[in-house]
């Protein structure tokens, strides 16, 4: 009895020191949002190009969006997660734009407004 406890313990301390010894995993990557991006879409059959332009402001970000579809439109919200930013805009309901990074410029994703939707594919602008 006395031995089987014994291994026990040295058994779990092992696997203990084994645990803490192990290195973190490495960060997810994530966008730096900031920058101007050109994208395209199509709307109810209708190609359409548009830029967003992503600011740091004191409180987070700031946004503008604007299409030759719609002309500009009143930026919200901004959000990013990971290599995900979401934006939030309004024009007479709320748009929900999605930007989902394959690498740090470029872009696809998907838009939704007024029980529409649409996939859209942007790049970031060089400075």
């Amino acid at each position: 009895m006395i031995r089987r406890t014994a291994v026990l313990l040295t058994a779990g301390i092992v696997l203990a020191a084994c645990a803490r010894s192990q290195p973190a995993p490495p960060p997810a990557p994530t966008v730096d949002p900031v920058g101007t991006y050109d994208f395209t879409t199509v709307a109810d059959g209708t190609p359409v190009a548009g830029v967003i332009t992503i600011s740091r402001a004191q409180s987070g970000y700031s946004a503008s969006v604007s299409t030759d579809a719609t002309g500009d439109m009143s930026v919200t919200s901004v959000a990013v997660d990971g290599m995900t930013i979401m934006l939030r805009a309004e024009m007479d309901s709320p748009v929900e734009l999605r930007m989902d990074f394959t690498t740090n410029d470029e872009f696809t994703g998907g838009w939704t407004y007024a029980g529409m939707a649409g996939t859209l594919a942007g790049k970031r602008r060089k400075s």
